[in-house]
Order: structure tokens, then sequence, then C-alpha cells
């Protein structure tokens, strides 16, 4: 749980009337549950009550049952934080904060919601307003504004992540056992545990359409201009370490604008798209992403695939407007395939910024649906064969998508899987399992109670 989700969760008054579970003798509140099904993305209606039977309402609850029951076990067998472990799990969590509280995330969307403008802010502003986030006192207020004291968010994160603590501990343990007969090839505990691997992995043939969500605007002119003069500075002879130092907002501007080496799937697929067109030494036109305008130089190409580049980045973040307008352009895309004008295939190829699938009509093969994106995979879990979904945003990626299910399940290529890729998959499919077995037998002997009516718990 995210500290901002944590600290809003206590504004919340903690009253008999919100509690909708008792674990044991511990309450499970509806705020909560709202908390969780707000930092995944979900938003209650706003005639949503307690008698609601909706799914994932039911599937966050469960979630909160279920990690009370590990915590109150682990409690019980005597893995819980010392008092010296649980400052020192607080103080972290504090620093942890700070560093996320300066990030340059952070850092721009506190400048626009303090109504200034980081793309003309000077350098040595921004960097004062940075160290002022990273600060003790910015902190202080924060928690302030919730209407606690330090001590109290002290004495809550204590408990949190001592709760939390105890039961990866608990968890841990139990994962190692069932691990230390894990046999030597990854390839062959998959194939020999076929219905874990349903259960856990859930592979489906998939395909989708993959559209970013883009800006738009005067500020997006204005960048687009911005940058197209800065290339024309480039390419007469002035330094393109220079320029992004100084007209950079980019963490990477520091470096000259550096992102050192990375390969297919690492960044956004328009970035990706424009960046492998290049040759060495060549300098992009301003290419638009859910982030901004770039000017992309490609640094070396490797054997491998991989890339070195670098880039100079004008911030122009897309706004609600924007999100709107490509989720309707999404489902008109999508009302085109279902009407019959053009297939999923053809519009994939037509419209898809994900290259690497749209040269296949969008489709990704056979995927491990529960290892997934998360908002993708319960989209397509619920996907009838030959059915597409309807437009799926993807807030982080900056992106909406629409999912087509084929057919037939079909079959783990795991030979397009790493050594390393195999193993975590292994791990998680035990990992899964145990958690799993270890919450069923708690059920049978820790009490729970519900406060509403809901058959799908």
């Amino acid at each position: 749980m995210n500290a901002l989700m944590m600290v809003l969760l206590l504004m919340e008054p903690f009253t008999i009337e919100k509690v909708v579970a008792i674990v044991g003798d511990e309450p499970i509140l509806h705020s909560q549950v709202e908390t969780l099904l707000n930092e995944a993305g979900v938003m209650l209606t706003g005639d949503f009550t307690l008698d609601s039977v909706d799914p994932d309402y039911i599937l966050a609850m469960n979630q909160l049952i279920e990690e009370q029951l590990v915590v109150q076990a682990s409690k019980d067998i005597g893995y819980y934080p010392s008092t010296g472990e649980l400052q020192e799990l607080v103080d972290d969590e504090l620093e942890r904060l700070r560093e996320e509280y300066s990030s340059d995330e952070f850092l721009y969307g506190y400048i626009q919601a303090m109504g200034g403008d980081p793309t003309t802010m000077p350098s040595t502003e921004i960097e004062s307003v940075r160290s002022y986030l990273a600060s003790d006192g910015f902190l202080e207020g924060f928690v302030m504004s919730a209407g606690l004291t330090m001590a109290e968010y002290r004495a809550f994160l204590a408990d949190f992540l001592g709760d939390r603590q105890a039961a990866q501990t608990f968890i841990g343990y139990k994962v190692q056992a069932a691990m230390a007969g894990m046999p030597v090839s990854p390839v062959t505990f998959l194939a020999a545990n076929p219905d874990l691997v349903e259960e856990v992995v859930m592979p489906r043939h998939v395909g989708w359409i993959y559209l970013p969500i883009l800006p738009s605007g005067p500020d997006l002119d204005a960048a687009m201009a911005e940058l197209a003069d800065i290339r024309s500075r480039i390419i007469s002879g002035e330094s393109f370490e220079d320029l992004a130092r100084t007209y950079s907002d980019d963490g990477s501007a520091s470096n000259g604008g550096s992102l050192g080496e990375f390969g297919p799937g690492d960044m956004v697929p328009a970035f990706e798209l424009a960046a492998y067109a290049l040759q060495p030494g060549e300098v992009s036109p301003p290419v638009v992403t859910p982030f901004g305008v770039h000017l992309i130089r490609l640094d070396q190409m490797n054997d491998d695939g991989t890339i070195r580049a670098s880039h100079i980045l004008r911030i122009v973040p897309a706004d609600q407007g924007d999100v709107i307008s490509s989720l309707a352009a999404a489902e008109a895309l999508r009302e085109s395939i279902v009407s019959g004008e053009q297939t999923f295939e053809e519009a994939a190829m037509t419209h898809s910024m994900d290259r690497s699938s749209a040269l296949d009509g969008g489709d990704l093969g056979t995927v491990p649906l529960n290892l997934w994106i998360a908002p993708l995979a319960s989209a397509a879990s619920d996907l009838a064969p030959g059915e597409i979904s309807d437009a799926e945003l993807l807030q982080e990626a900056g992106a909406v998508v629409l999912v087509k299910r084929y057919g037939e399940a079909g079959e783990m290529d795991w030979s397009t899987y790493s050594s390393a890729e195999l193993t975590g998959i292994m791990q998680e499919v035990i990992y899964q399992d145990t958690y799993q077995t270890l919450v069923d037998s708690l059920r049978l002997v820790v009490p729970v109670v519900l406060n509403f009516q809901a058959d799908a718990i």
C-alpha cells in the first residue's frame, strides 16, 4: 500500500458502520477496501453500498481478509519484528518517502499543482523545490494535513510494516520449504504440473491493439517548435550533450541526455519505434510520447538487439481530455471491428503502436495471463474466444488497449523464455500455490465474520 494512500486512509473515521468483516478479532474496514481499489484504479460508483456484490469489491475485501489471516498466524508463531527492528523499518520507509517525493515524477506534478510550469522554471528553482520535497518539514506538513502528528504516523507505520514483515517472513519459510524439493529444470516442473500452471499462470492466446495517450494543445505545439529549433542547432554543430543539460526536463539531463543501454520492450512503444528507426549518430525529428516531446539520438546499435540512445525531453503531460479522446478513439476502432468494417488484425497493423506485434496483426501468442499486466489480465480472462474487450486504460503506461482472445488457449512456448525467467515463473507458481494452501488452512481455524451480504466470498 502506498504511503500516500495510508495517510488518506487514516483520515477516515474508524466507525463500526464501516467494518465489513472481522478476521479473528481484527476488523476489515470499508475504507481499507476502498483504498485498495483506488490503488488498482477501480473507483466505486456514487451509489455503492455495503450490500453490493460488485466483484472488484469482493476480490479486494477477500485479499485483505487473506492478508490478515497470515498476519495473525505469523504473530502467533512468533515472527513479529522486535521494537528495534520496527523502528528501523519505519526509518527506512520514511527515507523511501523522501526519495519518492523528490523524484522527477512527483516534483513536476507538485510544481504543476502549485500553478508552476516545470518547462519554463529555472533549474535552480526546480532543485530548490526538490530539496524542500525531500525535507523533514515537507513530510511533517503532509502528515499534519491528514490530522496526525509524526509520532502517530510513525506508530501507524510501525503497525503496518510490522504486520507486513511478519507475514512475509512466515510465508517465506513456507515457500522455502516448498522450493527445497524443486526440480533442477523449471520446464520439467511446469510440464509436470499443468493444473498449477493453469491456475496460477493461466496461459491464453491473445492479441492487442496498443494506442498511446498522447498530449495535445498549445503546449505540445510550443514544445514541438522548440525541439525542432534545438535539432537544427545540433545539426549545425552545437553539442547534443550541452543542449540536453540546458533544455531537457528529464533526469538524464545531468548525463547529457544519455539513457544508457536498453532493449525491445524497455521503453514506451512510440519512443522505441522512433529510436530503432535511426542510424547511429542520427538525431530524430521531435517525437511525441505520453511523457511529452523528445529528440532522440541513437548512440550505438548492438548485435544482441539492444541499443544505446540519448534524448532531450520537454515534458508535456496528457490531460483528462487526452485520456477521454483516446478512450473514445479506441471504442470507435472497436466498433468498426465488431461491425465488420475491418478485422482486428487489419486494425492492429494500421493503428497499433506496438510494432513488434502489429506486424503480426496484434497477435501476442500465448501469454501467462495471470503474470501479465493486471488490468489486461482481468479484461482478457473474462473474454469468450473470439471476443474483443472494451477499451482498457493502462494509466501507468499512458496507453489505451483493445484485447482479443483467440479460440484456443494454446500452449506456453517456454523456449522463448530465459533461464532466469523460467525460474521466476516456477517460483511464482510455487509461491502462489503455497500461499493459497496456507490461507485455505487458516480459514479452517480462524473465524471470519462478514458484516454484509455477499455470495462470492
